[in-house]
């Protein structure tokens, strides 16, 4: 829930720019679909990764809901699961988790050359 604090504002921010870039007549249907689809991916991970911690702790959450972590269109409990065992350093995305296998080996690749710091729970961590 913390992540909206800057998440919605800067989807709004996002959309006014859009909106001005259309108004001055230099938006393109491709910069269109684009705006709205990060607002929508953007805004609909934290409901996704709550439904997940949800299901995983037996609360509730809608049969739709349900049913479409299940067919793996929204990130499943068990998948999200990953991401909280060992290191959290792997398993990061936040909507359906079928990028695992490429975010996960480009993340190591940018740890292990020192293109990318590790993130506060690694550190945290027991490292072996």
């Amino acid at each position: 829930a913390t992540s909206y604090i800057a998440v919605v504002p800067l989807h709004v921010l996002h959309m006014a720019l859009h909106l001005l870039l259309a108004l001055l007549g230099v938006a393109s249907p491709t910069f269109t679909v684009y705006t709205l689809c990060s607002a929508l991916l953007g805004c609909s991970c934290g409901f996704v990764h709550n439904a997940a911690h949800r299901r995983r702790h037996g609360l509730e959450i809608a049969r739709v809901v349900w049913l479409l972590q299940d067919l793996g269109v929204l990130l499943h409990p068990d998948i999200h699961a990953e991401h909280h065992q060992g290191k959290h350093d792997c398993s990061f995305s936040l909507f359906s988790g079928v990028t695992h296998p490429f975010s996960d080996r480009v993340l190591r690749l940018a740890w292990d050359r020192g293109w990318l710091p590790r993130t506060p729970e690694t550190f945290r961590a027991k490292l072996d």
